[in-house]
């Protein structure tokens, strides 16, 4: 079985929206970030990217955008996760209040994630009623 298929056969199910929802939360924040082995979410660009994918995500997938939200969400918290345990390998010292930055993490990522999603969810829904009003 080959990507494509794989591709095909998950299409229209939720956990094709699901996989791209994190692939997008991850690369929004750690593309802009700079340098290129960071995940830093309190900058401007990478919480701007990370608001765009949610309400491209929102207006896409009309179902469960709250799902779509969770997953994003924790994606980013367990990418930064992955980043501080490298960094913990080379230097344990360096990330000593670990628990902390996941929370903070998880707060901005909240904070941008879910209302642009619903944002992006009640744009599609008022844009299909006056659609079906004409």
């Amino acid at each position: 079985m080959s990507i494509l298929d794989l591709l095909s056969k998950l299409r229209n199910k939720d956990h094709f929206w699901w996989l791209l929802s994190s692939v997008l939360a991850v690369a929004s924040v750690w593309i802009p970030s700079t340098p290129a082995y960071s995940l830093e979410v309190y900058y401007p660009v990478p919480l701007i990217c990370l608001g765009v994918s949610s309400f491209i995500i929102g207006i896409l997938q009309s179902r469960q955008i709250w799902i779509h939200a969770i997953f994003m969400v924790s994606s980013v918290c367990i990418f930064r996760f992955g980043l501080i345990l490298i960094d913990g390998i080379k230097d344990p010292t360096s990330h000593n209040l670990m628990p902390f930055e996941i929370l903070i993490t998880a707060i901005f990522t909240f904070a941008i994630v879910f209302p642009s999603g619903f944002l992006g969810f009640f744009i599609r829904k008022v844009v299909r009623k006056r659609k079906n009003e004409f």
